[in-house]
């Protein structure tokens, strides 16, 4: 077991951006939604979806006025691909609507993807490979100009089965995958890199999109890595720059803090009954809150896996404090008869005296 946890990985990098213009601006106009649920929602379920209920989304999506629709990862199994052409052969496409596609930089995925979008009136195609330092050093083992290399070979053949489709209207899309922790001049070198190779235009623009894969810092460090990249980019002219934020973070902090709170409550009762005197039910709750906690941690992770580890402790604190709550309405009800025997007494003894 780790001694200090909190030192076993490096903090992650904080740009020092004093010229930012961000928290004063307003939003004015909507933003441009893209729906990633088909692809992204579907892959994080245990049972995804069949072709009968992704279809049934599709029309959905399309009815709360989504007007682009990532719709599959086409090159990760034969269902998505057959959902793609079933889309397009089947004519459930609405002219004001693109569809989009997904594929890491590898060439037969490339093919594979690009196969299936053969008479779509329109499509973004949306291609990523990881550009953080963990993952170039460590999985892929590439230097810098290897990991440009990857993405300019897929943007280039992606390019030119483009133009082998030329009655389509085409959207290029690229992320630097993990950008949120790629070093800010690395993400804008590799970027502009796949912007010279599609070279956008009004009839073929590109979007650059910049996601949060792991979210690593707060909101507004994100922000000041998103203005520093526009600010940088060389020109943006016919290019969209285009967030895609994970929300990994969002219920850890919920359940951090509810433990936090739970915590605190348990602390606050055995400092109670240390102060009214009551060393032995002060011992209860300091060795009980941590004696609780064990069946649910060897129960749990093995129904829930990993998130049975972080559930254990604040459910853990939530039966205890049912557990330690009356104890301590009763040690407080029976202090307060206590003090109010003892004044009565009291006024008493003064009665008499007088």
């Amino acid at each position: 077991m780790l001694i200090h946890p909190e030192d076993k990985y490096s903090a992650a990098k904080i740009l020092d951006l004093p010229s930012r213009t961000w928290p004063s601006k307003r939003l004015t106009t909507p933003p441009r939604w893209c729906s990633t649920d088909l692809r992204d929602g579907n892959q994080a379920l245990a049972n995804p979806m069949d072709h009968a209920k992704k279809l049934r989304f599709f029309k959905h999506l399309v009815e709360c006025g989504f007007k682009e629709i990532e719709v599959a990862f086409p090159a990760a199994s034969q269902t998505d691909f057959d959902f793609v052409r079933f889309l397009i052969d089947g004519r459930h496409i609405p002219a004001d609507v693109t569809i989009q596609v997904m594929t890491q930089s590898r060439s037969d995925l490339i093919d594979r993807t690009m196969q299936v979008l053969q008479g779509a009136p329109k499509a973004i195609v949306h291609l990523y490979n990881a550009t953080a330092p963990v993952f170039r050093e460590v999985v892929f083992q590439q230097s810098k100009a290897e990991t440009i290399a990857m993405a300019v070979r897929g943007a280039k053949q992606i390019k030119a089965l483009c133009d082998k489709q030329p009655d389509t209207h085409w959207t290029f899309e690229y992320s630097p995958e993990t950008f949120c922790f790629t070093e800010a001049d690395f993400a804008l070198e590799i970027c502009e890199a796949v912007a010279s190779v599609w070279q956008p235009s009004e009839d073929r623009p590109l979007i650059l999109n910049l996601p949060t894969t792991v979210e690593v810092n707060t909101p507004n460090v994100f922000a000041d890595q998103i203005e520093y990249f526009m600010m940088q980019f060389s020109c943006l002219d016919h290019i969209t720059v285009s967030v895609h934020p994970h929300n990994d973070r969002g219920t850890g902090v919920a359940t951090a803090e509810m433990a936090i709170f739970l915590d605190g409550f348990l602390f606050m009762a055995s400092i109670y009954f240390v102060a009214v005197g009551k060393s032995g039910q002060a011992l209860f709750v300091s060795v009980g809150n941590m004696i609780v906690q064990l069946p649910f941690l060897f129960i749990l992770p093995r129904f829930l896996g990993s998130e049975g580890v972080w559930l254990s402790v604040p459910l853990s604190n939530i039966a205890f404090t049912m557990i330690v709550l009356p104890m301590l309405l009763m040690n407080l009800k029976a202090l307060m008869k206590q003090h109010r025997s003892e004044n009565t007494q009291m006024i008493k003894k003064a009665a008499v005296t007088s």
